[in-house]
């Protein structure tokens, strides 16, 4: 089959009117997102998928057979996601309904979907107490903000985990400079050292002076 022809002429949909497909489970539904960017979400029939194409069942109760090449990805969800599917559309579009369902969220281990409607309740209630802490905002100046923001906006700067400022910044960036400096240091007098009992030992020993010399008038300044 032409991989350049219209989705509708990949997919062989049959009307399904009995139980549920082979191999099929109930608790679970699958997500299918095809290379040409849609997605369609049902059950994998996975003992009725063939090694070229994917038999999938609808909500609808259609069956789709899609060629195996058409498929980017296949991602299972739960029960609890399936269900979560279902009630997000019915859900108000109030304060007190949404801190609810972002409650529901939590008890069932739902970080992603619960911070949609957190979101959605800190625009319907821009001082919703709730809502803001559990998205990590605190309340400072008479503001809601974010600790990343608030940190940024008070001139510091994330390095290594943690906020510095530009002068912490600037103090270990030179303290570890020297470090390696003081190491590379001693790593050529290790070397230089092993030339004192060869033919280049006037020449090392020459060296090995100077260089002490010129890391002692820098210890000095």
């Amino acid at each position: 089959m032409n991989p350049g022809r219209p989705l509708l002429l990949l997919l062989t949909i049959v009307l399904c009117a009995g139980s549920v497909l082979p191999g099929q489970q109930k608790s679970v539904a699958d997500e299918l997102t095809l290379h040409h960017g849609g997605n369609i979400r049902g059950q994998v029939a996975h003992g009725g998928s063939s090694h070229g194409q994917i038999v999938l069942r609808t909500s609808e109760g259609i069956t789709l057979k899609l060629a195996r090449s058409q498929v980017a990805n296949t991602v299972r969800q739960s029960e609890i996601e399936v269900e979560y599917q279902q009630r997000a559309p019915l859900v108000a579009d109030n304060v007190d309904v949404q801190w609810k369902f972002a409650e529901w969220c939590r008890e069932n281990r739902l970080p992603k979907q619960r911070r949609i409607h957190l979101q959605r309740l800190i625009e319907l209630d821009r001082d919703h107490v709730k809502a803001r802490h559990a998205l990590g905002y605190s309340f400072v100046n008479g503001q809601w903000r974010l600790p990343d923001k608030w940190q940024q906006e008070e001139g510091y700067v994330r390095h290594r985990g943690r906020w510095r400022t530009a002068q912490e910044i600037e103090l270990i960036e030179a303290r570890e400079q020297e470090e390696r400096a003081r190491r590379n240091w001693l790593a050529r007098i290790k070397r230089l050292r092993k030339s004192l009992n060869s033919a280049k030992a006037s020449e090392a020993r020459a060296e090995i002076l100077a260089s002490v010399r010129r890391e002692s008038a820098v210890l000095a300044i």
